[in-house]
């Protein structure tokens, strides 16, 4: 990423620590949350990390009790109702809030670095970033300031039809602000294709109405994201080919908790244990948030680089003759061949 110019942003002291490791320099790094903990707040400047986000004015005067000078990025709250996981109802300054976090940065000396949104992850609705960038000239008519710069955040689906609509909708309305930076937090679309899933069926019992599959990984590990990012992954069967049951089928994680339920079908077809599941996209919020609750261990990761995985099917033969299911599959991202699973 980072000899391709890319920059990064970052939640936390401990990621910027991560990527300066890498490589990064701190005036590559946005600290993009709008609310710190002060310790925090300290370490990035420690760190020297320059450029950040706010959306209050109590934020403002927090960054501005710390002596330092520093871009400071106004976030707006923008419409995200089609978004799986909104996050308006904690981040972004609404209309009303604008004059006054303005009047702050001024009076504070801060430097006013610009404006960011984020429509919400795994934004489905194509007019949601026209209608926030809309949002920010509204900012700049009201306020009466330059705009130096827009983050546009991220939420990208990491479907290339879905994104190819979403970039022509966003360029048009960029073509409006001339002299304006734009940049974007892409991290679900570059990191989600690269990672697939390989997760096969460990036990199985049949009673009168249902089906209850016990899945070799649970929402405490890999699929952690059904909870936290209100996932819902899709899946292709390796294996048995059964004729429907007009049963419900229950696919639950192997944890002890009841609640630890991966996905549920109605008038399911018949599978065995044994059968594989072949999950695509699991590259983005599933490692990060895995854990080893009940003991389990979360699954390893191979990273499939070389001409014997040109293709899909050719990745999963070598797959099942080296190495152990339950696994992740990682892609080189520039392996584009490799991201599309059609099996």
């Amino acid at each position: 990423m980072r000899p391709l110019g890319l920059k990064v942003d970052c939640a936390s002291p401990g990621e910027m620590r991560g990527v300066l490791d890498a490589g990064f320099k701190p005036s590559d790094i946005l600290y993009a949350n709008t609310m710190k903990a002060p310790t925090d707040l300290r370490d990035a400047f420690a760190l020297g990390v320059r450029q950040t986000t706010t959306d209050s004015v109590e934020g403002v005067e927090q960054l501005a009790n710390e002596k330092t000078d520093c871009s400071v990025l106004v976030r707006l709250a923008v419409d995200d109702r089609g978004a799986r996981s909104p996050f308006s109802i904690k981040f972004g300054a609404t209309q009303e809030e604008w004059k006054g976090i303005m009047e702050a940065i001024r009076s504070t000396g801060l430097t006013f670095g610009g404006l960011s949104f984020h429509v919400g992850s795994n934004s489905t609705d194509p007019m949601a970033f026209p209608n926030a960038i809309r949002l920010c000239r509204l900012f700049q008519e009201r306020i009466g300031c330059d705009v130096p710069l827009v983050d546009i955040g991220g939420g990208f689906l990491p479907s290339e039809s879905t994104f190819q609509r979403t970039a022509a909708a966003i360029r048009q309305e960029m073509e409006d602000w001339p002299g304006t930076q734009w940049i974007a937090e892409p991290g679900r679309f570059f990191s989600a294709p690269v990672q697939m899933m390989l997760c096969p069926i460990v036990f199985k019992k049949v009673s009168k109405d249902r089906i209850r599959y016990l899945l070799d990984d649970s929402v405490y590990g890999q699929f952690s994201s059904i909870v936290f990012d209100h996932a819902k992954p899709a899946w292709r069967v390796l294996g048995s080919n059964g004729a429907c049951t007009g049963k419900q089928a229950l696919f639950f994680g192997k944890t002890c908790d009841s609640l630890d339920l991966i996905a549920s079908e109605e008038n399911a077809a018949e599978y065995q244990v044994g059968d594989v599941f072949v999950i695509p996209n699991m590259g983005a919020y599933t490692s990060a948030s895995a854990t080893t609750f009940n003991g389990f261990p979360v699954p390893p990761t191979y990273s499939l680089e070389d001409e014997r995985f040109c293709t899909t099917k050719n990745a999963l033969e070598v797959l099942f003759e080296e190495v152990p299911v339950t696994t992740r599959v990682s892609f080189p991202i520039e392996t584009k061949s490799n991201i599309s699973l059609s099996l």
